[in-house]
C-alpha cells in the first residue's frame, strides 16, 4: 500500500511538472510589419491569395470606390465576400509608393496595372498594437 501511494504521488508530481514546462514554452505571436500587411493585401487583390487578409483588415474598415461622380463604400465583410467570389486577373502587376510614413499611421499608394486600365488604392494603415488597414480609397484611370 505504501508503494502504491508513493507511485501515485510520483505520477501526480510528474504530471504537474510536465504541465508547467509546456505552459512556459509557448512563443509569443509575431507582429506583422507595414510591409507584410501591404504584401498580404496585394497578394489578395492581384493573385486571389486570401491567406491572412482577414487578419490585416480592421473590423471598422472603410473601402471607398470612386466610379465617376459616385463613391461606393464597402466594409470588411463586403470586401471579403467580393474577393472570394471574383477571380483575380493573373496578368496584373502592382507598384507601391509610400505617401506618408509615421510611427503609428502610414499611407501607401498601390497601383494595380491591368491590361487596359490602372486601379489606384490609397491604403491607410494604423498601428493599434499591430498594423492594420483601416481605410482604402480606390480609383480607376
Amino acid at each position: 500500500m505504501k508503494t502504491l501511494k508513493s507511485m501515485l504521488g510520483g505520477l501526480v508530481l510528474l504530471l504537474v511538472c510536465a504541465t508547467a514546462a509546456n505552459a512556459a514554452v509557448k512563443p509569443a505571436a509575431t507582429k506583422l510589419t507595414k510591409e507584410d500587411v501591404v504584401n498580404i493585401y496585394i497578394d489578395a487583390i492581384s493573385h486571389g491569395d486570401m491567406k491572412g487578409l482577414d487578419n490585416v483588415l480592421d473590423d471598422s474598415l472603410h473601402y471607398d470606390v470612386q466610379r465617376g461622380e459616385n463613391v461606393m463604400t464597402l466594409h470588411k465583410d463586403d470586401l471579403m465576400d467580393y474577393l472570394k467570389t471574383n477571380p483575380a486577373d493573373p496578368a496584373v502587376t502592382a507598384t507601391t509608393t509610400i505617401v506618408e510614413d509615421g510611427d503609428r499611421h502610414t499611407k501607401i499608394r498601390v497601383d494595380f496595372h491591368y491590361a487596359t486600365y490602372t486601379r489606384t488604392d490609397m491604403l491607410t494603415l494604423d498601428d493599434y498594437g499591430g498594423w492594420m488597414i483601416t481605410k482604402v480609397e480606390s480609383s480607376f484611370s
